[in-house]
């Protein structure tokens, strides 16, 4: 198996006090037909797996899913799933079939999160339950997964 891990973007709208993400420029990316030629090229090599990071792939916009719509190398595509830009594009993405697979970073239980969600970690994990849940009640083709990253705050939850 051939994996790779592709960053569609370094960009962010948030402003969580750990990262320094939303300072990244639009001008330091590839456009969204380089992403295309990308794509092409990683299923040239046989990548039968790529990992599409990037802080925030929402920002990409319409651009997003013309390159999904061509994209033919399975995939994770990975996303804060921010209201503002997640509302925004969901239902025509989806819906479409555009985009067949969601990660999202669930860095605390929905039970901790009922209890506190002030910090920029526990609110982008609300937003994550947040658009799961969307996901599953009307898209339920779309492949979903979780990723947590371990931490000082969140490690005595693993059980």
């Amino acid at each position: 198996m051939i994996l790779a891990c592709t960053y569609i973007t370094r960009r962010c709208p948030r402003n969580c006090a750990y990262c320094d993400a939303s300072k990244v420029r639009k001008e330091e990316e590839l456009d969204w037909l380089d992403w295309i030629r990308v794509n092409g090229i990683l299923r040239e090599l046989g990548v039968n797996f790529n990992l599409i990071l990037g802080n925030e792939s929402w920002l990409l916009g319409k651009k997003l899913k013309r390159i999904m719509e061509v994209n033919t190398v399975p995939y994770a595509l990975y996303t804060t799933c921010p209201p503002e830009l997640f509302i925004t594009y969901r239902d025509d993405f989806f819906r479409e079939g555009s985009i067949d697979n969601l990660s999202c970073g669930l860095d605390y239980s929905l039970s901790h999160l009922q209890k506190s969600h002030s910090s920029d970690i526990e609110k982008k994990s609300i937003n994550a339950w947040q658009a799961f849940e969307y996901v599953r009640e009307t898209h339920p083709f779309v492949d979903c997964q979780g990723t947590v990253t371990i931490n000082r705050q969140n490690f005595k939850q693993l059980p």
